[in-house]
């Protein structure tokens, strides 16, 4: 079971506003634009139109794209060709009905590969500076690799990092709790299980790890 599951785009729910994540190059995760769901012709066309402050990206009638949602519970993710664009009275980007749209579950024990700079501070042992890198995340938690010992097994710790989700950069610290840690060649292992209770700071990282794992190989769950 890898996760991914079959629907049809009416089963997904979606609402009007609902943001949508555009990729102008189908083999190309890392430079999509940020767009809004403003309606549909059933069987026929999706119509979304950029969001905000987005510059129009190089897109162009006939066109492949892919979009992507992060719904809860997973990513929703589906490939269409761009019918028309219209830009009277305002931009609308029309878009080929999906018949099948990939839904990728994420379970609190998936885990997506990254390579995310942080800083971790142990409020235990009162340190702070250690430097390091988020290697894998998931809803529950994250498996970090440190340059400098500075854990230990059931020490409470903040990790502090830029996340950036598209072109959104946000200063993130993070409450978690150390459930492994051990030396390894390249430095120190140190598993972790997230305890913050912020819930702003849970949606900017939440929204992190479904652009992660939209664009990111998933690990096999051992």
């Amino acid at each position: 079971m890898n996760g991914d599951q079959l629907y049809t785009f009416n089963e997904l729910g979606l609402t009007w506003g609902q943001e949508f994540t555009l990729y102008p190059d189908p083999t190309d995760r890392t430079s999509g634009c940020s767009c809004v769901f403003i309606g549909c012709l059933p069987d026929e066309a999706v119509i979304v139109t950029l969001k905000e402050g987005e510059n129009m990206p190089r897109i162009e009638e006939g066109g492949r794209v892919v979009l992507s949602v992060a719904l809860p519970g997973g990513i929703a993710l589906f490939p269409t060709t761009i019918l028309y664009i219209s830009e009277i009275p305002a931009l609308m980007i029309y878009l080929d009905y999906p018949r099948n749209v990939k839904f990728k579950q994420i379970r609190s024990a998936s885990r997506v590969e990254v390579r995310q700079p942080i800083l971790l501070e142990n409020v235990t042992l009162n340190t702070s500076g250690i430097p390091g890198q988020i290697i894998d995340i998931s809803t529950s938690g994250a498996g970090l690799m440190l340059f400098e010992d500075g854990a230990k097994v059931g020490n409470k710790v903040e990790i502090k990092g830029k996340f950036q989700i598209e072109d959104i950069s946000r200063r993130l610290t993070v409450t978690a709790l150390v459930r492994a840690y051990k030396k390894r060649d390249e430095g120190y292992f140190c598993g972790i299980q997230f305890m913050e209770a912020d819930e702003d700071k849970l949606l900017v990282l939440l929204g992190f790890i479904y652009h992660a794992m939209s664009s990111s190989k998933l690990l096999a769950i051992k």
